[in-house]
């Protein structure tokens, strides 16, 4: 059926694909080879049997969505504390936002998109963390099969998150299990090797807040761009 298709054909879904075969090139041959990869597998998408080939500013779907970013725009700037509240993006406009971010800051103003944002970041911190940490001098072995373990949550949350970036996701359910996912792997990491640092809010809100601008600042450049 037409929702099938839709699926199967999502430039979201193409880009998160890409986007994940990219990020393990990176880690297991290094950036200049996962760009490479990049410059490859783009152009491949566009050529492929989806609406991937189709992604253009001026494309009637594509169009639709940066208007509604747009709008979504908009409803931050004129709530810009606390939004206009959970669930009412549709009332202010014909569609949902499709992009989480958007989302979140016109539904949640700039008080929930940090609550929502810090605790996306953080879960996806720990397993990035994880990923670069030395081993302990004790059972190697099944500190690798921690880190690879991390390793997989890691590649998935991109994933999504990439796929996100096209689609309201925000409050979706896959969302919150990843993150608790990431958060119980980290703990449990801990408590085999005490000596693995905690990672705390107040440790680096310095840092979730510059993330935190330059998203705000990365999407209204990006929604003023393509209009």
């Amino acid at each position: 059926d037409a929702a099938s298709s839709a699926r199967v054909n999502s430039r979201g879904g193409v880009l998160a694909i890409v986007g994940i075969g990219g990020l393990y090139v990176w880690h297991r041959w290094g950036l200049f080879r996962a760009a490479a990869l990049g410059l490859v597998a783009l152009p491949l998408a566009m050529l492929a049997p989806s609406r991937t080939a189709e992604i253009s500013a001026s494309e009637a779907s594509a169009a639709g969505r940066v208007d509604a970013w747009y709008e979504g725009i908009q409803m931050f700037l004129s709530s810009p504390l606390f939004g206009i509240g959970k669930g009412n993006f549709v009332e202010y406009h014909e569609r949902t936002a499709h992009n989480s971010i958007v989302l979140v800051l016109g539904e949640l103003g700039i008080v929930g998109y940090v609550v929502w944002f810090s605790f996306v970041s953080l879960s996806v911190y720990m397993l990035y963390r994880l990923m670069h940490m030395s081993a302990p001098g004790e059972d190697p072995e099944r500190w690798q099969e921690q880190v690879v373990l991390g390793r997989m949550l890691l590649f998935s949350f991109v994933g999504f998150l990439i796929g996100a970036f096209f689609l309201s996701r925000s409050y979706n359910i896959l969302l919150i299990v990843l993150c608790a996912l990431a958060v119980a792997h980290y703990q449990n990491v801990r408590k085999l090797w005490p000596e693995v640092p905690s990672i705390l809010f107040q440790e680096h809100w310095k840092r979730i807040a510059s993330w935190v601008i330059a998203s705000i600042v990365f999407m209204y450049v990006l929604v003023r761009a393509l209009l």
